[in-house]
């Protein structure tokens, strides 16, 4: 079932749970909720609205630069990284604390899902921010600047 205002989608259950996707905020999240009840029981159905919460709050962002992902995924943060370009164009990095999922692309696009609060988005791009600014394009990596050395 669609609703345009919030724009979000449910997943209604026979078992009477509901899944909302698509709301931009908890608070919008939680009003579609409602609204989606109050169709229900419109509809003739015994529905309550109970024992709401959030699953999985999921956020995007864009850190302005390119990120040589090869380099990231080949160093130590290649045990908690997924990266194989011919199955799928992003890295798959899974973080420890908070336990998130993050999908990091070269272009410097990063998708953080899995949260179930808004604060864990903020502890783990604050994590994540200065090891995709190591592996930044275009800025020399400490392993060229040793076969530099070795060369000259």
């Amino acid at each position: 079932m669609r609703i345009k205002d919030p724009k979000t989608t449910a997943l209604i259950f026979a078992s009477g749970k509901m899944v909302c996707t698509g709301a931009k905020t908890e608070a919008q999240s939680k009003l579609a909720a409602r609204k989606f009840a109050r169709i229900i029981q419109k509809l003739g159905f015994p529905a309550k609205f109970r024992d709401f919460r959030i699953q999985n709050i999921v956020a995007s962002c864009d850190v302005q630069f390119t990120i040589r992902l090869e380099k990231f995924a080949c160093t130590s943060h290649g045990a908690f990284s997924t990266y194989e370009p011919e199955l799928f164009p992003g890295l798959i990095y899974r973080m420890k604390q908070p336990k998130l999922v993050l999908l990091i692309f070269v272009s410097g696009n990063v998708v953080i899902a899995g949260a179930k609060k808004r604060d864990d988005f903020y502890t783990a791009f604050d994590n994540i921010y200065p090891v995709l600014a190591e592996f930044k394009k275009g800025q020399p990596s400490n392993h060229k600047l040793q076969m530099l050395t070795l060369v000259l």
